[in-house]
């Protein structure tokens, strides 16, 4: 074990950790923050260990038992009048970016100059908090919710998530093979490209892998009578295709949303260099309709009840994204270039909700009908039988 003082390493042994709900990590130069902070959360069932001195810090980093039993990290940036004069690059910084790479823990930046920092943006577990009269209150009632909710017994590590994946990886994927077909897939693999067919393999598997256990996370579950959260419709794509069916773009002056319909919507034009979307107008849902509840009104909408959206597809909102109206009417083909140059991602929709979009799409894309007939005619005949 690192030398980092005889009272974090008595905080550190397996009884204190196990009566405890887990270690936050406190770093200030300055005690007088790290005093407070320990006096208003004393009562939480964290243990809170305080450093004011980086070196003692990073060799405590170095012991993987209290880097696995952390739930929340909490970093002053200044450590000098130089730095504190400079008021951007801070040493610190670099220790912050390893320990968000490499674990899931949520981490608070606490500083006079959190908000000056161009570091982790738009990252959802690292909350850049300026130092104030009630800061240390707000820290302590973010993580209140997070505890409260079971987000740090789920999201940190060696937490609920990471107990369960593994296993539930491995009884998904074995049961998508019967006897004799994991070699078959490789030979088809190998035989097809012999040079690069082991990373192709690996892929594959890992693929597959993961659909498998994905399409078991994602069957709907009826038995408590519970509906899906709207979050679920949501997610911000990480792959490195640039644009997808699915992905809802918004222009960089905000005066425009547009929906993603190629390439599964197979429509593209010039080598696809033009992809087709739709206009998406954003927080926009029914009107008051009379006699009709807020909430029926809404609940029609947004299950798609051809009265109340037409050939319209109207979008849940949520704390990702505001939701609102997919005009499936506007049309328009979009070149890649204008794509880059003018637009950027904002949220893509799930498979569940892109497929009955693209349904929708081709129905009024493609619809058609036949000349009506007169319906007195017809009742008349109906009459008659």
């Amino acid at each position: 074990m690192p030398k980092i003082g005889k009272k974090v390493q008595l905080l550190l042994s397996q009884n204190q950790i196990k009566m405890s709900k887990g270690i936050i990590l406190f770093y200030d130069d300055d005690s007088t923050f790290s005093e407070q902070f320990k006096s208003l959360y004393e009562d939480s069932g964290f243990e809170i260990i305080c450093f004011d001195n980086i070196m003692k810090l990073r060799n405590a980093f170095k012991d993987q038992n209290l880097m696995f039993n952390s739930k929340a990290l909490i970093f002053d940036l200044a450590q000098s009048k130089t730095e504190e004069e400079n008021g951007k690059d801070f040493e610190i910084l670099d220790d912050i970016q390893e320990k968000f790479n490499n674990y899931r823990i949520p981490i608070f930046i606490h500083s006079a100059f959190s908000l000056h920092i161009d570091h982790f943006k738009n990252c959802g577990t690292v909350w850049k908090i300026e130092k104030s009269g009630n800061s240390l209150e707000k820290i302590i009632g973010i993580i209140k919710c997070l505890d409260e909710s079971g987000f740090l017994d789920a999201f940190t590590p060696n937490g609920i998530i990471e107990q369960n994946l593994m296993s539930e990886l491995h009884k998904s994927f074995t049961e998508q093979f019967r006897e004799g077909e994991i070699e078959k897939i490789i030979s088809q693999i190998k035989n097809s490209n012999p040079k690069g067919f082991k990373e192709r393999s690996i892929n594959v598997f890992k693929r597959t892998a993961v659909k498998s256990l994905m399409s078991e996370l994602l069957t709907p579950v009826f038995s408590d009578g519970k509906k899906m959260n709207p979050i679920e419709h949501y997610y911000r794509r990480i792959s490195k295709v640039d644009y997808w069916t699915g992905d809802i773009l918004k222009r960089k002056d905000n005066s425009k949303h547009i929906l993603i319909l190629t390439p599964r919507c197979n429509v593209a034009s010039k080598k696809y260099d033009y992809l087709l979307a739709c206009e998406v107008l954003i927080g926009e849902f029914p009107k008051v309709i009379v006699n009709r509840k807020e909430r029926d009104k809404i609940q029609y909408a947004l299950t798609d009840n051809p009265e109340f959206s037409g050939y319209n597809r109207y979008i849940p909102p949520s704390p990702l994204f505001a939701g609102g109206k997919i005009v499936l009417s506007n049309y328009l083909m979009i070149s890649k270039i204008e794509l880059s140059e003018s637009y950027e991602i904002q949220i893509s929709l799930s498979d569940e909700l892109t497929n009955e979009i693209i349904g929708k799409f081709g129905a009024y894309f493609f619809r058609t009908g036949i000349t009506p007939w007169e319906q007195i005619e017809v009742i008349e005949s109906i009459k008659e039988k």
